[in-house]
């Protein structure tokens, strides 16, 4: 009996046998016959490894969307419509805000540029800061109201021609370096307006003097002849004609001269002087000397009367040359609207009107504010 029982339990185990290999041999699972008909154990056992690699990654993929299926996500459906957007205002400026030949016809704004200048020149040359103890020099007050003129007189550097020198019989040529002594020193016509300074004579053939009156351009009636409005002049000696006299007479060293006062010179202390008082005393670095001019600039811009920084500024057709909204052509004259800024002059507004305000019907930069 147990020789039977025994016969029966082989069969049974070899008939197992059997069916495993069959069924290893016959899967579609790619690893279990290679597994099955690998002659080497090592082959064996690599595609077996394989075969449990890809069931795990199996049922962690199964796990996965089981878990997203338990969460019952909601399919939310995005479609994207082109309406008409409103258009936000857009204000354009110009960074060159004012028209320089213009612009330097105004006194204000003249005196301002001409102190940066001189400031960036001591910037340029200075070896030492400005000494506390110069004494500022005092200013005469002028009555009578005529602050502005076209034509006032200033000294210059100049070569005269010799033996003409301290006569004044001659004009001299005009010089924008700073005189060596007070021989070359001499006394010119200033015009405000051009820049131009011309005609030039010596120093010692003009002279100061009060005139009876003196007109809204800078010429004086001569001394001792009829007038109302006595006020403070110079006047040429040989050519009989007088001139305005200002506060302070302006230096061209000091407006368009490209070096400053040496030691030792006549005019370095009255150089000094007079940076100190237009408030750049000490001021080397030329960041800080260009930011203190803008603030200046600004506020004399933002004291004139807005119609005249219109004038000094850029028009519409001259600041936007073309301009597109929409894909259509805009219109330069009826589309924007002037704003006047004191740093930045004459800005235009796009799309200001708030009761009818423009929209763009697509998206892009073609659909846009293009210039």
């Amino acid at each position: 009996m147990k020789s039977v029982g025994y016969a029966m339990k082989t069969a049974a185990e070899d008939e197992l046998r059997y069916e495993i290999i069959r069924f290893a041999a016959r899967t579609t699972a790619h690893g279990i016959p290679m597994a099955a008909h690998a002659t080497r154990w090592y082959a064996k056992w690599m595609w077996m490894a394989i075969s449990l690699a890809s069931v795990g990654i199996f049922c962690y993929n199964v796990h996965g969307v089981l878990q997203k299926y338990w969460r019952k996500d909601k399919i939310t459906t995005v479609q994207l419509r082109f309406d008409n957007v409103p258009f936000p205002a857009i204000t354009v400026c110009n960074l060159n805000p004012f028209k320089r030949e213009l612009a330097r016809r105004v006194p204000e704004i003249s005196e301002t540029l001409d102190a940066f200048h001189q400031a960036v020149t001591y910037s340029k040359h200075a070896d030492q800061h400005y000494d506390e103890s110069v004494a500022v020099r005092e200013r005469r007050n002028i009555h009578g109201g005529f602050r502005y003129v076209q034509y006032e007189p200033v000294m210059s550097d100049c070569g005269c021609l010799d033996g003409y020198v301290g006569e004044g019989r001659a004009d001299c040529n005009q010089l924008d370096t700073v005189p060596k002594d007070n021989v070359s020193l001499c006394i010119c016509n200033y015009d405000r307006q051009e820049s131009s300074v011309w005609p030039c004579y010596s120093k010692a053939s003009w002279i100061e003097s009060m005139c009876p009156d003196c007109n809204d351009i800078g010429y004086c009636n001569l001394p001792y002849t009829n007038g109302t409005n006595p006020l403070p002049c110079l006047c040429q000696k040989n050519i009989n004609y007088c001139l305005l006299r200002p506060e302070r007479l302006k230096r061209m060293w000091e407006i368009r001269g490209r070096a400053i006062p040496e030691e030792g010179s006549p005019f370095r202390s009255d150089f000094l002087a007079q940076l100190k008082d237009l408030g750049y005393e000490n001021m080397t670095d030329e960041v800080a000397i260009t930011t203190k001019t803008l603030e200046k600039l600004v506020l004399t811009m933002a004291g004139l009367p807005v119609e005249r920084r219109i004038a000094l500024s850029y028009g519409r057709s001259e600041f936007i040359r073309m301009c597109s909204f929409n894909g259509q052509q805009c219109n330069i004259q009826n589309d924007f609207k002037l704003h006047v800024d004191p740093a930045f002059g004459n800005c235009y507004i796009f799309n200001a009107n708030r009761e009818k305000p423009l929209g763009s019907s697509r998206a892009g930069p073609s659909y846009g504010e293009k210039f």
